[in-house]
C-alpha cells in the first residue's frame, strides 16, 4: 500500500447530485431495465464471436431467432433431457430456457447438464413458473417446482452444501415478474435466474 500525497477525486455534494432522491431511485431503475433489455443480444453476440452454440430449450414451440432449437418431446434436436443432454463439454454458449426448467423431472440433473456443456463465461438464460404464484402449479403437465431460492443451491455455497451438485454458476441476475398483463391478472409470477458459468478458459481471452 502506498500514500499518494495528493488529492485524486473530489466529490461535490450539492441539490442536484444523483447520489440521492428521486433521480437516484430512477437510476437504480433504469440501470436494471436496460441490463435485462441488453443482456440477451450482448450473450448471443459473444457466442457467435467465439463460435459457440445457442441453444434454445423452448420444446419446439417459437424457437428463439439465431438458436437451435431443443424440442423436448421430439423434433430439430430431438432428446430426453432426463438422461444426457446431447451436447459436448464447454461447447454451447447459452441455453434459453423459458418454460423449460419446469417440464424436467431432475432439477439436479438439469443444472449438472447444464454446466457441463455451457463453456467457461456461459450463461444459463431462464425464465420459469414460480411457486410463489399460482403458475408451477395449475398446469398438469410440470414435473418440477422452482422459485428465487431454489437458484440459491447452485450459486450460493451455504445451500450447495446440503445437495450433491457441486456445480457453481454466478447468479447475475434473479427476480420475480409478471411476462404480460394476463399473467398479472392470473397471478401467474414467474422468476427470472440468468446465470454465469464462471471457469477455466474464457473463449478468446485469457485463463482465470
Amino acid at each position: 500500500m502506498k500514500h499518494i500525497d495528493r488529492c485524486l477525486y473530489v466529490y461535490h455534494v450539492h441539490a442536484g447530485n444523483t447520489c440521492r432522491g428521486e433521480q437516484n431511485g430512477f437510476i437504480q431503475t433504469e440501470t436494471l431495465a436496460l441490463h435485462d433489455q441488453y443482456t440477451y443480444p450482448l450473450v448471443e453476440r459473444w457466442c457467435d464471436e467465439n463460435g459457440l452454440r445457442k441453444i434454445d430449450l423452448c420444446g419446439g414451440i417459437n424457437p428463439a431467432p439465431g438458436y437451435e432449437s431443443v424440442d423436448l418431446h421430439g423434433g430439430r434436436i430431438a432428446a430426453d433431457l432426463n438422461n444426457r443432454w446431447p451436447f459436448g463439454d464447454g461447447e454451447v454458449g447459452v441455453f434459453r430456457a423459458h418454460d423449460a426448467l419446469e417440464h424436467l423431472r431432475d432439477p439436479i440433473h438439469t443444472m449438472r447438464e447444464i454446466h457441463r456443456c455451457l463453456a467457461p463465461q456461459g450463461w444459463l438464460l431462464s425464465q420459469t413458473p414460480s411457486t410463489d404464484g399460482r403458475g408451477a402449479f395449475q398446469d398438469p403437465t410440470l414435473v418440477s417446482f422452482w422459485n428465487s431460492n431454489s437458484f440459491w443451491y447452485y450459486t450460493r455455497a451455504d445451500q450447495n452444501r446440503f445437495i450433491d451438485c457441486p456445480v457453481r454458476f454466478q447468479a447475475n441476475r434473479l427476480k420475480n415478474f409478471f411476462p404480460s398483463e394476463w399473467h398479472r391478472e392470473h397471478q401467474i409470477v414467474y422468476v427470472k435466474a440468468d446465470l454465469l458459468k464462471v471457469a477455466g478458459r474464457v473463449p478468446g481471452g485469457v485463463a482465470i
